[in-house]
């Protein structure tokens, strides 16, 4: 996830495409995802976003993305199937409870939702992965006449993902050297070793972001390039 999280240096279509073009890409996608509610349109969706990875040669890394994003739509799915009782029930999981009961119309809600999770989960990693952060930012600040306030904001927040990402990795790979395995296959038993880690990697990112905000607050560095590129 943290490869795919920065940009791939690929000689491919998609990565010479204009990064206005990926944006609104992205965007497009997204705004589909909303608007369709049919299963076979939101999986085409997918696997169009699918098709895209694989035209810029980067679905080997992004196979990591959609196993974890699978994995965590089906929590998701789990957990939402049974917050609908509208429907034809299925299955009642504890007789004489209406209340945990699974619906057709619930399945169907909850594998929408799911797909849509997927699909506009997936859309930014392929956007980050083909479009310099530089060359998105002379975009939105030349091209669409963003102000550069909004843009720094917009950029931080891309930023912040990968960068938390390469920290937490950097810190895993540190604790595996003194034989302290972090890495584990174990879903739960990462998450419990991983979860104190992450609280101090958020204060660490969270300092560094500080920083970038003193420099985009400062008047001696009020022009754009400045504010933005500090960040990056």
């Amino acid at each position: 996830m943290s490869i795919v999280a920065n940009y791939l240096n690929r000689d491919s279509v998609i990565h010479r495409l204009h990064p206005l073009t990926k944006l609104f890409w992205s965007l497009w996608v997204m705004g589909l995802s909303f608007l369709f509610s049919d299963l076979w349109s939101l999986a085409a969706l997918f696997f169009s976003v699918v098709a895209i990875a694989a035209m810029a040669r980067m679905l080997r890394e992004m196979v990591p993305v959609f196993k974890g994003l699978f994995f965590f739509a089906l929590f998701f799915w789990a957990f939402q199937v049974l917050l609908i009782a509208e429907g034809r029930p299925l299955l009642t999981l504890i007789p004489g409870n209406p209340g945990l009961r699974i619906t057709d119309r619930g399945v169907f809600i909850a594998t929408a939702m799911g797909f849509r999770l997927m699909v506009i989960a997936s859309s930014f990693p392929v956007l980050l992965a083909t479009t310099q952060m530089k060359d998105l930012v002379v975009v939105l600040v030349e091209k669409l006449k963003i102000p550069y306030s909004y843009a720094f904001m917009f950029i931080t927040s891309l930023r912040f993902i990968p960068t938390f990402m390469n920290e937490m990795e950097q810190i895993i790979q540190a604790q595996c050297s003194r034989a302290h395995r972090l890495d584990s296959r174990n879903f739960v038993t990462r998450f419990f070793f991983n979860l104190p880690l992450g609280h101090s990697v958020v204060d660490y990112v969270g300092e560094k972001g500080g920083t970038d905000g003193h420099i985009h607050g400062n008047p001696r560095f009020r022009h754009w390039e400045t504010d933005v590129f500090a960040s990056l």
